[in-house]
């Protein structure tokens, strides 16, 4: 995840939201198996604001640098909206995406992430065998397997 916090904090300082962060908008992508990169794709509900950071007093535009971002474009209403922040469901359709927004998504990802983690480390041991066939094992046989 540190690599999308990473490529998030890029895109935030340029003046881009990606306003659908899930799973599957993360792809592993890789030459070999040893060495992977996490890349973010589908910027199809992405927000680009037309003001971007740069050391200069005017902007990319030719304007004074705002405190405050303008959006070209409105974040639409769609996306998945499991992993929507709860200002997205009050404002639906009227509300400009922010990094905070994404950053709810990556907490959501992690969330679900772990908690898929711990499930599965609940219900199954390191070789795959249900808690189930453990217990079984250790009632008939009096001893663990």
């Amino acid at each position: 995840m540190q690599e999308v916090a990473s490529a998030l904090a890029f895109l935030h300082g340029v003046g881009v939201y990606h306003a659908d962060l899930k799973p599957e908008n993360l792809l592993l992508s890789t030459k070999n198996r040893l060495d992977g990169t996490i890349k973010i794709i589908d910027f199809g509900c992405a927000v680009v604001t037309d003001d971007y950071l740069d050391d200069d007093d005017e902007n990319a535009s030719g304007r004074p640098k705002q405190q405050k971002r303008t959006p070209i474009k409105k974040a639409s209403s769609t996306g998945t909206t499991a992993y929507w922040p709860p200002e997205r469901f009050v404002n639906k359709g009227n509300y400009s995406a922010t990094a905070a927004m994404d950053m709810w998504s990556v907490g959501v990802i992690l969330y679900v992430s772990r908690s898929l983690w711990l499930a599965r480390s609940l219900c199954f041991d390191q070789f795959g065998r249900s808690w189930t066939t453990r217990l079984t094992h250790v009632c008939l046989h009096r001893s663990p397997l």
